[in-house]
């Protein structure tokens, strides 16, 4: 079952070998990103959710991207928006920040999520491993 590990914001909790430490969530974008080449566009409104992930297995971490949800206060699912956390970043020189992990490595960034205008996101449900248990954290 997705989130048989319950959190709070501030506190660091461990799905798989990710450390998963939750600060926030920000919610009412029309868009993300700088310029048109690297820009997205909702079609509701992006929340961002602000994190640290700390990798403490003893090798390299691929986040899935896939299993990481917003739920709002209705129950509705949000997937994780790839190319609009993406365009968090402002220098995308590096790739993406979540994408590899090196182990002992933390990174810190957004999450962004593309929801109906005017939702209230009431928890997330992250993933330190594709088929992982995962943990979710109350907002």
């Amino acid at each position: 079952a997705s989130g048989d590990v319950q959190g709070a914001l501030g506190q660091a909790i461990v799905d798989g070998d990710l450390e998963f430490t939750v600060f926030g969530i920000k919610c009412g974008e029309a868009t993300i990103g700088s310029t048109a080449y690297s820009q997205d566009v909702a079609s509701g409104e992006f929340c961002r959710l602000s994190l640290q992930i700390k990798n403490t297995g003893d090798a390299e971490a691929s986040l899935p991207t896939a299993p990481q949800k917003a739920v709002d206060t209705t129950g509705k699912e949000y997937e994780l928006d790839i190319e609009a956390t993406q365009f968090t970043q402002a220098d995308l020189t590096n790739g993406d920040w979540h994408a590899q992990i090196p182990a002992g490595t933390t990174r810190t960034g957004d999450f962004a999520f593309d929801v109906e205008a005017g939702s209230t996101i009431k928890k997330v449900i992250l993933h330190g491993a594709q088929g992982s248990a995962g943990i979710e954290i109350s907002l």
